[in-house]
């Protein structure tokens, strides 16, 4: 694939919505660990706190996204681990504030993040992957896997956001 195909590639598969880049190896997918906490009894809170709580906290992995896309034209192996760092922290940082947020929520709305949260989780460990490419056939290979897995991410997100009774992303 040629270097400006390739840099067109990830434009492209960067505005398919969330960050949900695949692993350019056969590397296993790892996850992050699970915060513990003991609030797993705590009482449902109302959809328009969590709603609000929810947005605050994707925010941040959003930002890191339109950074991600808007240095993608000059991404090479020698900078992906360096571009990657900063969305792959903002999702570790949104899958531990979703798993306590779900803590909060009605069983259906907990499920929706539970499901959230593991598409997360990959998404981490498929940017870690990125990270380690060393080639650009790795790139390449991540990039194909980024573009067939979005549609899992971008229906995990609209459905929390259904539930939430937030008007679906952009």
């Amino acid at each position: 694939m040629s270097r400006s195909l390739m840099k067109l590639s990830w434009l492209v598969a960067a505005a398919m919505a969330a960050v949900d880049v695949a692993a350019c190896g056969s590397t296993p997918a790892r996850s992050s660990p699970i915060p513990k906490t003991s609030q797993a009894d705590s009482p449902a809170v109302s959809t328009q706190a969590l709603a609000q709580t929810y947005l605050a906290d994707v925010a941040p992995a959003n930002g890191a996204l339109t950074t991600l896309e808007t240095e993608a034209n000059s991404l090479t192996v020698s900078n992906v681990a360096a571009t990657v760092a900063p969305v792959t922290s903002a999702n570790e940082t949104l899958s531990n504030q979703l798993h306590s947020l779900g803590l909060q929520a009605s069983p259906h709305i907990k499920a929706l993040l539970t499901t959230t949260v593991a598409s997360i989780r990959t998404e981490i460990a498929d940017l870690q992957d990125l990270a380690a490419c060393i080639t650009e056939a790795h790139v390449a290979g991540a990039l194909a896997q980024f573009k067939q897995d979005a549609p899992a991410e971008n229906a995990a997100t609209a459905a929390v956001r259904t539930a939430l009774r937030l008007p679906a992303s952009s």
